[in-house]
């Protein structure tokens, strides 16, 4: 096991939740300098007190934060957003197009008029950048479900080998099973033989008639046996 990977199993879930809703109005305050409106303040809250739900409503958290996005250029919840998102679809469309929005909502100017009254190669510059931004958190959140999906091909394969070995150790004992009770069948069946004929030699040879009772009744025994 790896530092990391040891590093997350003893760190839980919610406090790395916790944490992440602490950066994201972190993230947010610092880009406002105390110049929020409530509308905005309150875009902040619903955006980043949404990423406590990001692993269940990965898809509805992402949306929340856009409207951080367009008032302001933050980083945190947005990427915490599209990171958790990554790793829960196989969508690929539906990533591509969530970076997409993310690109267009970070360009985007407020009020929306004034998006296009500047340098148009500004914002298209500007649009590319955001862009770039929003891959890499969902490259690496496809990345972590590919890990994750090799790591659960690798178990099953390894389970399955422990059970073919399971069945191939059953093999081997049942054909030493076998083996084992040929031998003495093959062992008993011959010292079983050996006293039929030795009692049919007393029943012929004895003189007394008790004698050839009983080895006849042995040799009827060791014959049905």
């Amino acid at each position: 096991m790896s530092p990391g990977q040891a590093l997350r199993r003893r760190v839980p879930p919610w406090a790395v939740d916790v944490g992440l809703v602490v950066l994201a109005v972190l993230d947010a305050w610092i880009n406002l300098f105390d110049e929020g409106t409530p509308v905005v303040w309150f875009c902040v809250a619903i955006g980043s007190t949404g990423l406590s739900l990001r692993r269940r409503f990965p898809l509805t958290v992402f949306l929340l934060t856009l409207p951080m996005t367009v008032f302001m250029d933050v980083a945190v919840a947005p990427i915490a957003a599209l990171y958790t998102l990554a790793t829960a679809t196989r969508n690929r469309r539906l990533l591509v197009g969530c970076a997409l929005l993310h690109a267009a909502a970070g360009t985007l100017a407020w009020p929306l008029s004034d998006t296009f009254t500047g340098d148009r190669t500004w914002t298209l510059i500007q649009f590319v950048y955001t862009l770039a931004t929003a891959i890499a958190p969902v490259l690496c959140g496809q990345l972590v479900q590919a890990r994750r999906d090799v790591a659960r091909q690798l178990k099953e394969v390894e389970e399955a080998r422990e059970h073919e070995r399971a069945l191939h150790a059953q093999t081997v004992l049942a054909h030493e099973r076998a083996q084992l009770a040929r031998e003495m069948h093959d062992v008993v069946s011959h010292q079983v033989s050996l006293i039929a004929v030795q009692a049919g030699a007393l029943q012929v040879a004895s003189a007394d008639p008790d004698a050839r009772e009983a080895a006849r009744t042995i040799r009827s025994l060791s014959v049905n046996t």
